[in-house]
């Protein structure tokens, strides 16, 4: 007698479907190999564009810690005015310090250290001695497209690699079952899985 599962069968020849396209692990493969090289061209850029500013000792000549946003409930950070001078001229750049703070008294430790009459070390650009940064190796305009092709590059790559390590997996056009390449059966409908070449094959 015949199980009710055999006979839910359909005749004629079957047929095994790969669970990973070849064509999408090679887009995905391109893909993730273009975005990494992208990436390697973006940090070589922040690089480039990092060497072009060049150190300076400046004094602060104003420091202040403001409030801003909501009246009701404002938040703080630190304001300052640096003075250097570059090749004989004298420039005095406003900077706002990027950490936000929700209580003033937070505040106080960067205006202690930023006070006025002190000397810090600034970065200015050559050719622009007017456009200055505090601190190069932390600006997030250096790191952040590189950072972001990479990770890209990362998932699409990780991607890859699930499809290869599950590309073993076949499913049965027969009845839908999973079955595994070394299987000659599948497990669910009991058909012949005939032989297969390959782990990416369509």
């Amino acid at each position: 007698m015949k199980s009710p599962r055999s006979d839910a069968v359909k005749p004629g020849k079957l047929r095994i479907a790969p669970m990973v396209p070849r064509k999408t692990a090679w887009v995905m493969g391109g893909l993730a190999i273009v975005f990494l090289i992208a990436a390697a061209v973006a940090m070589f850029r922040s690089y480039s564009e990092r060497q072009k500013y060049q150190p300076n000792d400046a004094r602060i000549i104003y420091s202040e810690v403001i409030s801003f946003g909501d009246p009701s409930k404002p938040k703080y950070r630190l304001q300052v005015e640096f003075d250097y001078t570059v090749h004989g001229e004298r420039y005095r750049i406003p900077y706002s310090f990027p950490t936000v703070y929700p209580e003033r008294r937070l505040a106080d430790g960067d205006a202690l250290r930023y006070r006025t009459a002190s000397i810090h070390r600034i970065y200015y650009r050559a050719g622009q001695p007017y456009n200055m940064l505090l601190d190069p190796s932390s600006a997030k305009r250096f790191f952040l497209a590189p950072l972001l092709l990479t990770g890209i590059a990362v998932v699409l790559g990780a991607g890859v690699l699930v499809m290869y390590l599950r590309s073993s997996r076949f499913f049965c056009v027969a009845c839908g079952t999973n079955a595994e390449e070394s299987h000659s059966f599948c497990s669910h409908c009991g058909r012949p899985i005939p032989v297969r070449k390959g782990k990416l094959k369509q």
